[in-house]
């Protein structure tokens, strides 16, 4: 894989300072999580949004995502050549400049009985979309830019556990402030970005490159890191695109077992708890790395996952378990979901940086390939309220067949590619 050269090919060695870093991410994680989630509810609450509008503004985002996210290398090249004093910190500072003021774009637009503007919050969504898009991909190169070996290791495992738990807390922080003073909330997470822009003045001007002395423990990495980078790309966006339909089916498969509105929240949260429980395990724990088995078995948890967590009302509906038992078979079907994720993301990211020698491009292509399943997701579900409608479906059950199929069909592909390559044999 080709790297991406920073903005000024003599940049400085040293390793970007992780503490500053990681609180970086955690806050920029709080906006991401606060808005990819909050967003709809607040568009569901305000502007009367059913599930076609919903799904066709979270298909713009994820669109977006993958042009910005995929053009940043090419955006870096061109920024080196056409103004050589810029820097790739200065650029990162823009991105969050620009989120900042998105996300107080409803606030200040709103109108005279407060609610926002309906242009406003498809604004939004564009210009965090385009912003996170360039963001998340830059960020990744500074978190592992320069580490090699066990360095390289806990420094993304640290980036994994900093968003997902940031993903936590926004979850825990959002309901009753979306719910009560909506647009508050979003100049909230306006202001917490923007607050977090002195941070980035730790960094160095560029993501180091390659350092010119090898830790002790780096080894070139083994061949079967590329089959393994293949099969993380496969799957990574089929994670995204499992949690993309499995999320908004909660709220009514929790109201099938008769669990409180409340209580919702709470169930729903498991997923992410998981998630962070495996990165916390998989940071500590390196013996995984290499191995063909943390990738497969991430698949096998994510369908196992799914599965238990959208059959447990059909279950009950047929009696062959109670509520109580349905509801611990959700629950048990989110936790076995979000540890799948967690080690599907790892070692997608790991090894995009490892094998991509932490360059910028390589974190975009990551990043694309989560903005693939951010919009396949929603893409299903708009398909699946189509067929649902015509054909006297229920859209829940439509969604999961339709989100089965286009998995299996991404998964045949991409194996077939690889193994005709010769790397997933």
């Amino acid at each position: 894989m080709a790297t991406t050269p920073p903005l000024h090919s003599a940049a400085a060695r040293s390793t970007a300072p992780l503490t500053p870093l990681l609180v970086f991410v955690f806050v920029s994680s709080l906006g991401t999580g606060a808005i990819t989630h909050g967003v709809y509810f607040l568009t569901e609450t305000t502007l009367g949004y059913g599930r076609p509008p919903n799904y066709a503004l979270a298909a713009m985002f994820g669109a977006i995502y993958i042009l910005s996210a995929a053009g940043v290398a090419p955006l870096l090249r061109r920024a080196a050549s056409l103004a050589p004093w810029l820097s790739t910190r200065s650029l990162l500072i823009c991105c969050v400049l620009i989120i900042a003021l998105a996300c107080a774009v409803p606030f200040l637009t709103r109108t005279g009985d407060g609610s926002p503007r309906p242009w406003s919050l498809w604004l939004l969504l564009a210009a965090y979309a385009g912003a996170t898009g360039v963001l998340w991909p830059v960020t990744e190169s500074y978190i592992s830019g320069g580490r090699t070996g066990r360095a390289m290791r806990s420094a993304t495992g640290r980036f994994n556990i900093a968003w997902a738990s940031a993903t936590v807390a926004a979850l825990l922080l959002m309901g009753p402030l979306v719910e009560s003073a909506p647009l508050i909330f979003l100049a909230g997470v306006a202001l917490a970005h923007a607050l977090s822009i002195p941070l980035l003045l730790a960094l160095p001007r560029d993501p180091p490159g390659e350092p010119e002395t090898p830790s002790h423990d780096q080894t070139p990495h083994p061949q079967v890191y590329f089959a393994l980078l293949r099969l993380s790309r496969v799957l990574l966006p089929l994670s995204y695109l499992y949690a993309s339909a499995l999320i908004p089916q909660l709220p009514s498969a929790l109201e099938r077992l008769h669990v409180s509105a409340a209580w919702k929240p709470t169930v729903a949260s498991v997923y992410l708890v998981a998630r962070l429980c495996g990165f916390l395990v998989f940071e500590r724990w390196h013996a995984w790395h290499g191995r063909r088995l943390m990738p497969g078995l991430g698949a096998g948890f994510l369908v196992a996952g799914f599965a238990l967590a959208v059959g447990a009302p059909e279950f009950v509906a047929l009696s062959l378990v109670s509520n109580q038992a349905g509801l611990g078979i959700v629950i048990l079907g989110l936790a076995v979901f979000g540890v799948g994720a967690s080690m599907v993301y790892a070692a997608a990211i790991y090894y995009a940086m490892a094998v991509g020698s932490a360059s910028v491009g390589a974190g975009g292509a990551h990043e694309a390939l989560i903005g693939c399943g951010y919009t396949l997701g929603p893409l299903c579900g708009l398909g699946a309220i189509a067929i649902a409608r015509a054909g006297g479906f229920q859209v829940e059950s439509t969604t999961t067949l339709i989100v089965v199929f286009v998995s299996i069909i991404i998964g045949f592909a991409g194996w077939h590619l690889g193994a005709r390559r010769g790397k997933l044999r």
